[in-house]
């Protein structure tokens, strides 16, 4: 609180005088009136001085051109301002119109720094407040109240040293912060920057100024890696700080699917007021992030399907933070050709590409490869016997390379051939294998005078007899290849002339016609057993070989299911039995290329599984899919189990 101190002007004395003496020189008749004489002012008033900008600390830290603004508080017109700084008058300026408006009770000023060498200055500003007595005096201007407020100012051209600036999330959203010393009153500049694979990438320029305990929040981040330049400065000067970095994944990502195998990716709210958007081969989808979860699509079983997922918020698409999520159905094994489980032995035999492994399951661990044997060529089919003594895989030139099952480093390529009608031995180039039985006969077909004929020979003579008559059985009109049971006792081929299917039993060293069935795929249920599973277009069938047939040749189904008529209208790709867990299963496929295989038990036709698959649609006639074992597989080196 300011009073407010009453100065009159010089001379009241000398005018009472020049009045009385001009009194005496005239003559006037008196009226009898009544003048109320004007009261002086009083002497003291109470009246305030506030300075409501900027806000003043003592110093004031006079870093740029600043407007002051004071508001008087008093029910008196302002008539006069005055600022001195050390004692000197300075031009205030007229930043806002009138110094002191009329109609305000506020007045306004301003200071240069560069007015003002560096130090501690004095800042006195006077305030003439009208008395409104209405004397003569006071209309000369001589009768005035004066009001003085008094403050220093701090003028440094240097730039202060900030403290370390901190970087981190606050709320979901990054923050730096640090401290300016003296209450500084700077400008800053800070520019963004993502650092990216080929260097950094310029996002955004921010300009503001701030007091001490300054702090910026980059609303734009939402993951990444960023660096921050900082820059300050004040009146004169410019200083660039050591740049901040952090990298940061504010939201976790996280792949799932179904039993169907269907996607999806969710995540953590982390971010606030963040958008997401995945990209596919599909196209793209965007969510806001409260969904917290987003369909992806099925995924290629045994590969691998890439995502981008972009988050950001609305308005600072710069900022965008890009991710790409790798999803790997867990392959576990080499792409393959053929797999050949070997349940006695918890083994599993992979024929890839060029190699042959072999595998413990069901940890489907690899033991020892034959990669060192096929030079790099692609094998074509791999049979093994049931009690996994005898293996057989076709070389792409058409000879058959014999291998024991559970030791890789016996090997022997097989090149049988035959006499023709003259006695001459000649080479067959074998284009096909079937089965090998336990004794080591060989279902196969080969080429004989340009026609595929089939054939049963025994892997297990001596290969080194020079001529070699390897082929011990041959159909010279059938393409067909044998189908062995793993007793070698009986073989199974279809008729050359007739629709049906033709049993062969073993007498000493020839085959017998034993009888007929319908025809379709034939597989032997396996183990001592001497039943016949068929499975044909609509049927599956179980026979039994071991009685004889009846009084015509003709074997008769022991039981019998219609498959077909659970898939009425759907497109069936593939029928196949497996000896190994006793089912046989169908694989179904839609018009997208998603396949779903149905297993069944052979003994009770119940179905007992289902597995979801894929076929990507490019090239859907190249994957395949395979049950055995109590494994799915995909010749993509996709595995899973469905016991």
């Amino acid at each position: 609180m300011i009073l407010g101190k009453l100065r009159m002007a010089v001379g009241w004395a000398v005018a009472a005088i020049a009045v009385s003496l001009w009194l005496l020189s005239c003559t006037y008749t008196p009226d009898q009136k009544f003048v109320t004489p004007i009261q002086p002012p009083p002497s003291h008033i109470v009246a305030t001085v506030d300075i409501t900008s900027p806000d003043l600390g003592d110093p004031f830290p006079l870093d740029w051109l600043t407007v002051f603004s004071l508001r008087v508080g008093s029910d008196k017109p302002i008539r006069q301002v005055g600022v001195k700084v050390n004692g000197r008058q300075v031009d205030p300026g007229n930043p806002a119109g009138p110094v002191f408006p009329n109609d305000s009770k506020e007045v306004r000023f301003q200071l240069n720094p560069n007015d003002f060498p560096d130090g501690v200055h004095e800042v006195v500003v006077t305030i003439s407040l009208d008395t409104q007595s209405g004397s003569l005096l006071n209309k000369l201007g001589g009768e005035y109240y004066l009001l003085e407020k008094k403050f220093n100012i701090s003028v440094n051209r240097a730039l202060p040293n900030l403290t370390p600036f901190t970087v981190g999330m606050e709320n979901g959203f990054m923050t730096l912060r640090w401290t300016v010393p003296n209450e500084r009153k700077l400008d800053y500049e800070i520019s963004t920057y993502y650092l990216i694979p080929g260097g950094p990438n310029f996002i955004d320029r921010k300009i503001f100024s701030n007091e001490s305990g300054t702090v910026y929040v980059d609303s734009g981040f939402v993951g990444g890696n960023v660096r921050y330049h900082v820059a300050a400065s004040n009146f004169a000067n410019r200083n660039f700080y050591p740049a901040v970095e952090k990298k940061l994944s504010p939201v976790k990502f996280l792949f799932q699917t179904d039993a169907n195998k269907a996607g999806t990716i969710s995540w953590l709210q982390t971010v606030p007021h963040a958008i997401v958007t995945l990209v596919n081969s599909e196209g793209s989808r965007t969510v806001p992030i409260t969904q917290e979860v987003l369909l992806a699509d099925t995924l290629f079983l045994g590969d691998k399907r890439t995502y981008r997922v972009f988050l950001h918020r609305n308005g600072y698409a710069k900022q965008t933070f890009d991710t790409t999520i790798s999803i790997s159905s867990h392959p576990g094994l080499p792409v393959f050709r053929d797999v050949k489980m070997l349940p006695a032995q918890s083994k599993l035999m992979v024929m890839g590409q060029s190699n042959t492994y072999r595998l413990s399951i069901p940890s489907m661990t690899r033991e020892d490869s034959l990669s060192r044997h096929t030079a790099g060529s692609p094998a074509l089919q791999l049979v093994v016997s049931e009690n996994a003594q005898h293996g057989v895989y076709m070389h792409p030139n058409g000879g058959p390379v014999l291998i024991n099952p559970l030791n890789f480093s016996q090997r022997q390529s097989f090149a049988p051939y035959v006499l023709d009608p003259f006695g001459v031995g000649r080479v067959i180039l074998t284009n096909g294998l079937s089965s090998v039985s336990n004794g080591g006969l060989l279902g196969l077909s080969f080429l004989y005078n340009g026609a595929t004929t089939g054939a049963v020979a025994d892997i297990t003579a001596d290969l080194n007899v020079d001529p070699y008559a390897g082929v011990i059985w041959k159909d010279s009109a059938n393409a067909a290849m044998p189908v062995f049971s793993p007793n070698g006792q009986y073989f199974i081929i279809k008729s050359r002339t007739r629709p049906f299917d033709l049993v062969y039993h073993k007498n000493g060293s020839s085959w017998d016609s034993l009888g007929q069935m319908p025809t379709g795929a034939k597989f032997f249920r396996g183990g001592s057993s001497t039943e016949v599973v068929s499975i044909g277009s609509a049927f599956v069938d179980v026979f039994d070989v071991g009685p004889p047939p009846d009084a015509s040749g003709n074997f008769h189904s022991l039981r019998s299911l219609n498959y077909m008529s659970f898939f009425g209208g759907q497109n069936v790709v593939q029928t196949n039995y497996d000896p190994v867990s006793q089912s046989f299963y169908v694989e179904t496929r839609d018009a997208r290329n998603y396949s779903t295989l149905f297993i069944y038990s052979i003994t009770s036709f119940s179905r007992f599984a289902k597995a979801k698959a894929f076929t990507p649609p490019s090239v859907p006639n190249t994957v395949k899919h395979i049950y055995t074992g109590g494994f799915h597989f995909l010749s993509t080196g996709f595995v899973e189990s469905i016991p």
